[in-house]
């Protein structure tokens, strides 16, 4: 019975959880009154890092700054 009462509490803390990432993400454009630039929010570090690493080897390198610069 013990289990039963773990996995309902892990299951309430998940969901409470991504409730508060989505409610999080939806409030991230204005925080005390200045605006985010978009961008992409993806790991730290190595989030954008590979996909300039990339441009790098492609045809157009340029691209990759055009488009942050257009953000």
């Amino acid at each position: 019975m013990e289990w039963f009462i773990g996995v309902c509490v892990s299951i309430i803390v998940l969901l409470m959880s991504l409730w508060f990432v989505k409610k999080e993400k939806n409030n991230i454009t204005v925080r005390n009154g200045i605006k985010i630039p978009k961008g992409n929010s993806g790991w730290p570090l190595l989030g954008e890092t590979l996909d300039f690493i990339a441009s790098g080897y492609s045809s157009c390198p340029v691209t990759f700054m055009e488009n942050r610069k257009s953000m």
